[in-house]
């Protein structure tokens, strides 16, 4: 399918030949073309019937079980990538030579719909690929040929399989229905290698674009945040303030977040959820496009720092509203610094689950009406587009297209930025030795200052450049940027531009300095909008900017790199919409260490690798430059994604949900998306706890701290991890503190401030503190147990929700009393004695559960 509109199909069945067959054929072609396609002829005859099976037994007892965990996963690295819908194989079981297995659809199926659901039949044949996943053969095999097909039965959502091999790349197919009824028979099915790109890059795939799906149904979003309070910043205009009119008790105006908080300090409860109308910055360019973005990302990371600040937000949720900030299917990007608040708030969210949400907006009437809803929906990023929510996932890029311009850098010459640097020398090399350019240009800060010039020539001029300029250059300087391309023309072309500089400074979002963003925008916002400026009258064969997968990403730690690397994303789109050449290679990791990555430690490699994000070889890395150059989109991700690690992670904490396709989430996992909610499978910390003995829950505790620190340190033993040393002293710092809490929080299911290695800063003391917050008690006192229970409740809710309800003062003053009444004759707080009529009140909390603290709370108001 292309990506933009559709495809006709046609499907010929001509009249009975001698025998009595009809030959069929199935040809397409696109809306938009005159050529059909032909895709599969086929020859329809009588069927002969089904010859009943021999699995009365099902699975036979001698029958081997094959384990199943991370087979999808290792299917796609090796080329084969099966979404969600069909990844349908449950089990599968080795018999003799054949192959036995069960295969089902998802339970929200359309299968009666059809004579045999297309993913169903997919899935069946998905055991012949256990042997394939064992093999040394990197071959993609696809079906070739299909001989002797019948469809016994209709509408099957399960179905049990044999497979049976009958040649090397022939296999017979039967499938059953669970009381052994024949559903469907394939006597042969040939495959065949796939040959060309597709089939090289079987190897593992190292290449994807941003796809934005529909989300299907609201039943499927996280728990959602809507109703109670709102409150909505920047005072929007009539279009957002008539969006969420209707989706709250109240909604409150403020010109920015400190309005808020003043509101706040007056009395006015913390809202539940508060809007961020950002405004649309369009048509700036040049110094003021610049200006604009730096002006945005500064004000995002000064509210965002805000936000985070104060605790009374902690049960809050601030989205962020803008509008054409996103390209979803290769439309304009019209607020290329909305872009930028994009990168850094994906950060944000990185380092504070649920804490934030990005909606992006057109202008149609459908997009409006659903606002509020996509507001409180609890995803973390969508698009309006035509009122239809979309959400950005990761999908493998596949083959090139077969009518692919040739790039032609050879005519004039290269611009490469950051040319002196690791990957700016590795790009020289490959665009002499593999594109034949001749003529390079290669700026830097440092000029022929910069370390390994001197080798860096004389390896181009020994490959085959007959003229290498080094040129000290801050290309975020517009002056000193027209000053070296002022010598460019007809006479002598500049043919292509690779923007490969950059750097980095990293910090958590609450410790970022406005300086810190401003050095990391600079070198990749203002030179990528000066290179723009200063060339898009040129006639350039290509114009390549070296992005950053944080900003599609969102990585903690990396706010500002975020931003910066985001609007190139979106400023690569703008280039195309104007039908300038541009793409963004959203880059992760290299093996080759960069000046970027050279600051990388153990940690940070190990926290990649369980993120399931690899290095990518240096061949690798060129052979992804060169697709991107032929690219037919402007934003593509290469990046060597580990997908039998995101499966293992998947199983044990969230999962972003940019991965969604590429690896399957289990349903425990996406009800615990969000801190809060807990998220491992089987008992939750507080039933552990609950179930050994009092003695022995602070060790529990300290092994749990324990093994999440020696994670977060990338350490391989929970025992490394001292119990009474500093986090501080054993390594951690403000990224691996935030990668800690966040651990505890999803094991937990408690919200635990962003400080709490700081405020508890041993692990024995951060063990004492979950105790504490998880209020376990014994649980062989069955009123003990109920406190334990209503103390857990009560602790879920937070502080603003029960000021607003009128019982927060209430609660307070009968713990207050319960206190008072386990020390008879002692004062209270304000000094009376005990024995007063709200003291006998007291008397039975120890025999009530919530709901009657609550009724008792109405009553007293």
């Amino acid at each position: 399918l292309p990506e933009r509109g559709g495809v006709r199909l046609q499907v010929v069945v001509e009249g009975p030949d001698t025998t009595g067959g009809r030959p069929v054929a199935v040809h397409s072609r696109p809306d938009d073309g005159d050529t059909w396609t032909l895709h599969a002829t086929g020859l329809l005859t009588e069927p002969v019937g089904a010859e009943p099976d021999d699995l009365a037994v099902w699975p036979p007892a001698d029958a081997e079980r094959i384990e199943l965990d991370g087979f999808y996963e290792g299917l796609a690295d090796r080329g084969y990538h099966y979404g969600n819908a069909f990844r349908g194989l449950a089990s599968a079981w080795r018999h003799g030579s054949d192959i036995l297995a069960e295969v089902a659809l998802p339970e929200d199926n359309d299968a009666a719909s059809y004579g045999i659901h297309p993913a169903l039949l997919d899935a069946s044949l998905h055991p012949a690929l256990l042997d394939a996943a064992g093999s040394d053969d990197e071959n993609v095999r696809l079906p070739f040929s299909f001989n002797g097909v019948e469809l016994h039965a209709s509408g099957a959502a399960a179905a049990r399989v044999r497979i049976a091999w009958a040649g090397t790349d022939t296999v017979a197919l039967t499938l059953l229905d669970a009381a052994g009824h024949t559903v469907a028979v394939v006597d042969g099915l040939v495959s065949r290698p796939v040959k060309g790109e597709l089939g090289a890059a079987a190897g593992g795939n190292s290449l994807f674009h941003l796809d934005w799906k529909r989300v299907a149904d609201a039943a499927t979003a996280a728990p959602a945040v809507g109703g109670g309070r709102w409150a909505v910043l920047q005072h929007p205009d009539a279009d957002v303030l008539s969006a969420l009119k209707d989706a709250a008790d109240s909604v409150d105006t403020c010109a920015d977040l400190d309005e808020l908080i003043a509101l706040m300090d007056a009395g006015t409860p913390a809202p539940d959820t508060v809007v961020l109308a950002v405004p649309s910055t369009t048509g700036a360019v040049g110094d003021g496009l610049t200006a604009a973005v730096h002006r945005r990302s500064a004000e995002a990371l000064a509210t965002a720092q805000r936000w985070l600040a104060d605790e009374r937000f902690a049960g809050s949720r601030l989205v962020c509203v803008t509008r054409g900030a996103v390209s979803t299917a290769g439309d304009a990007v019209t607020d290329l610094p909305g872009a930028a608040l994009w990168g850094l708030v994906r950060s944000a969210q990185a380092e504070h689950p649920a804490r934030f949400a990005l909606v992006d907006i057109d202008d149609s009437v459908a997009s409006w009406a659903v606002l509020a809803e996509a507001a409180a929906s609890g995803q973390d990023q969508l698009a309006l587009r035509a009122g239809t929510r979309l959400t950005p996932v990761l999908a493998a890029a596949g083959a090139a297209p077969e009518d692919a311009p040739d790039v032609r850098l050879d005519a004039g010459t290269v611009l490469v930025t950051g040319g002196t640097g690791t990957l700016g020398g590795l790009v020289a090399r490959h665009l002499v030795t593999r594109h034949g350019v001749r003529r390079l240009l290669l700026t830097s800060r440092r000029g022929r200052d910069a370390d390994g010039v001197t080798e860096l020539v004389a390896d181009l001029t020994a490959a085959g450049a007959t003229q290498v300029t080094i040129a000290a250059c801050d290309t975020a300087d517009p002056a000193a940027l027209a000053d070296v391309l002022a010598g460019f023309g007809d006479d002598d072309p500049l043919s292509g531009v690779v923007h490969a500089a950059g750097v980095t400074d990293d910090g958590i979002v609450g410790g970022l300095t406005p300086e810190q963003l401003a050095r990391v925008l600079r070198p990749k916002v203002d030179a990528a909008v000066n290179l723009h400026r200063l060339t898009r009258h040129m006639n350039l064969a290509a114009f390549v900017l070296f992005s950053s997968f944080s900003g599609v990403l969102g990585s903690a730690g990396q706010a500002n790199y975020a931003s910066a690397n985001a609007f190139l994303d979106a400023l690569a789109q703008h280039r195309r919409t104007l039908g300038l050449p541009g793409v963004s290679l959203a880059w992760g990791l290299w093996e080759q260490s960069s000046g970027i990555t050279a600051r990388l430690d153990r940690g940070d490699l190990a926290r990649g690798s369980r993120a399931g994000v690899r290095a990518l070889t240096t061949e690798q890395a060129l052979a992804l430059f060169d697709r991107g150059l032929t690219a037919d989109r402007a934003l593509l991700v290469p990046v060597a994604l580990d997908q039998r690690a995101l499966a293992a992670r998947a199983v044990t904490e969230p999962v972003p949900q940019i991965f969604r396709d590429l690896v399957r989430v289990p349903a425990r996992r996406m009800a615990a998306a969000h801190p809060g909610t807990g998220g491992q499978d089987g008992p939750t910390l507080a039933e552990r706890l609950a179930t050994v003995p009092a003695e022995k829950r602070d060790a529990l505790l300290l092994d749990v701290v324990r093994g999440h620190a020696a994670t977060a340190l990338g350490h391989g033993s929970p025992g490394t991890v001292a119990a009474e040393t500093g986090f501080l002293d054993q390594g951690f710092d403000s990224l691996t503190a935030v990668e800690l809490r966040n651990r505890l929080a999803v094991e937990s299911g408690l919200r635990l401030p962003a400080t709490v290695i700081f405020d508890y800063p041993t692990p024995t003391a951060l063990a004492r503190y979950l105790g504490d917050e998880l209020a376990v008690v014994d649980g062989t006192d069955p009123r003990a147990a109920e406190e334990g229970r209503v103390r857990q409740a009560l602790s879920a809710i937070p502080l603003n929700r029960l000021r607003e309800a009128g019982v927060l003062e209430t609660l307070v003053r009968l713990a207050g009393l319960e206190t008072a009444d386990a020390a008879v004759g002692t004062p209270d707080h304000d000094g009376d004695p005990e024995g007063t009529a709200e003291g006998d009140g007291a008397a039975g909390i120890d025999d009530m559960d919530l709901d009657d603290l609550l009724r008792l709370a109405e009553n007293d108001q």
